[in-house]
């Protein structure tokens, strides 16, 4: 009776310390996996930001430069305006399709909304323009000079931190999970450690 019991205090520490280490390695596993995840969403997020701040940015050269050119009647300042306004398009593309390959429904119709103003906002230079063609510079100003180029300008970047608000949530989303499953990780490393010692 004595040596089966003195077996059993032999041998259930030995099968808790297996258990602890095998829960050890599913939980790092598991970290691992989450890890993977949380870098692709990082690296997604911060390539679709990056978009669209080259985005924003080609918008306002390309309205610095009809201005530039309408104030100075420069042709030199319409050197940088068809090479943005042709990039737009493929960039919102590039974030269309990104959105939609993570399935992310709600951000590709804030996209096809931001084409639609984008639009808007080019058929509203593109009229500047050609009234500078047909009539003179002040009927060309006089156009520029409404608010409906700055009120479709508002909602486009309203649109654009829309997007980057939801971004930075997925972000902080994905490096607060990450750390959890690291913390826990660590804490059965330490568990194990010490009985592995005690052992």
């Amino acid at each position: 009776m004595r040596t089966l019991t003195g077996t059993r205090l032999i041998y259930a520490p030995i099968l808790l310390g297996v258990v602890l280490i095998v829960a050890t390695f599913l939980v790092a596993e598991l970290g691992h996996s989450r890890l993977r995840d949380a870098t692709e969403v990082v690296t997604e997020s911060q390539g679709r930001q990056a978009l669209l701040a080259r985005y924003t940015q080609l918008l306002l050269d390309a309205e610095t430069s009809l201005r530039g050119f309408l104030l100075t009647e420069d042709t030199r300042y319409l050197r940088q305006f068809d090479p943005a306004v042709r990039q737009l398009d493929m960039l919102l593309n590039q974030v269309s399709v990104s959105y939609r390959a993570s399935a992310l429904d709600t951000e590709v119709a804030r996209v096809d909304q931001l084409r639609k103003l984008t639009g808007m906002k080019l058929a509203f230079m593109l009229g500047s323009l050609r009234l500078y063609g047909e009539q003179d510079r002040a009927a060309a100003m006089a156009l520029i000079n409404t608010d409906i180029g700055e009120k479709t300008m508002a909602e486009l970047r309203g649109i654009v931190a829309d997007i980057y608000q939801v971004e930075d949530n997925r972000l902080r989303e994905a490096t607060l999970g990450w750390r959890e499953d690291l913390s826990t990780s660590r804490l059965l490393l330490v568990g194990t450690s010490g009985f592995s010692l005690t052992l």
